[in-house]
């Protein structure tokens, strides 16, 4: 745009330097007409009036080039500005759009990054809550064994001890009176049989009402019985 004023400005200046000198040449034509009308030489003087109209036509055409010069460069000026101001507007709505691209983005990666913290937050929870799962079925377990050993030891081995007991009385017995051992060996079988449905009872869990008894309650219930009531154990 700065170019087309420079060419604009210079050929206005020699078109207003070219309309000057037309100007000047137009009085120097009509004093000469007025000097060949005083000196009665019409012919001159005609000349000199023919002179004086073509001049003022190129005088008038120039004016003319020099005025459809300048609507020309107003319309180039225009266009430039028109040029311009969309070059702005594309500029200004490029850096809008990039603006706009960053702040989707930025939200994006926000987005997956309340996804990826979300996930490792519901990741680290369930692997608690399986922990914690395994945990409470491990210790579940380890109830369940201490409860059978601890059921095991207070009724079977109090059982297995009368049992015993049974067998060296048997012993006995059978050198005394086979009759008698007889009676109790029978009393071991059923006592062998009871033990049996204890153990099941335990390992089974099921919900029935055992009675722990101590070692003076084994001897009461396994030892007196074999002796005919008699205390012989202390």
């Amino acid at each position: 745009m700065n170019a087309l004023n420079l060419k604009y400005e210079t050929e206005k200046k020699e078109k207003e330097i070219a309309l000057l000198s037309s100007d000047k040449k137009i009085q120097q034509l009509q004093l000469e007409k007025q000097n060949a009308e005083l000196a009665g030489n019409k012919l001159l003087a005609k000349q000199k009036e023919n002179e004086i109209e073509l001049l003022k036509q190129s005088t008038m055409l120039k004016d003319f080039e020099l005025k459809r010069s300048y609507d020309e460069l107003r319309e180039k000026t225009l266009d430039a500005l028109f040029k311009e101001q969309k070059l702005k507007l594309a500029e200004q709505q490029q850096i809008i759009n990039e603006k706009q691209f960053q702040n989707e983005r930025l939200v994006r990666n926000s987005l997956i990054g309340v996804f990826i913290v979300a996930g490792i937050i519901v990741f680290s929870l369930f692997n608690r809550f399986q922990l914690k799962k395994k945990l409470e079925k491990q210790t579940a377990l380890n109830n369940e064994r201490l409860r059978i050993a601890t059921e095991l030891h207070d009724e079977v081995g109090s059982d297995l001890s009368g049992i015993n007991v049974y067998s060296s009385v048997a012993k006995m017995q059978f050198e005394q009176d086979k009759n008698l051992a007889t009676g109790t060996l029978n009393k071991i079988s059923e006592h062998t049989q009871s033990t049996i449905q204890t153990m099941q009872d335990i390992v089974g869990n099921k919900p029935k009402q055992r009675l722990y008894r101590s070692t003076n309650q084994t001897n009461e219930s396994f030892c007196y019985p074999a002796y005919g009531g008699k205390k012989h154990f202390v």
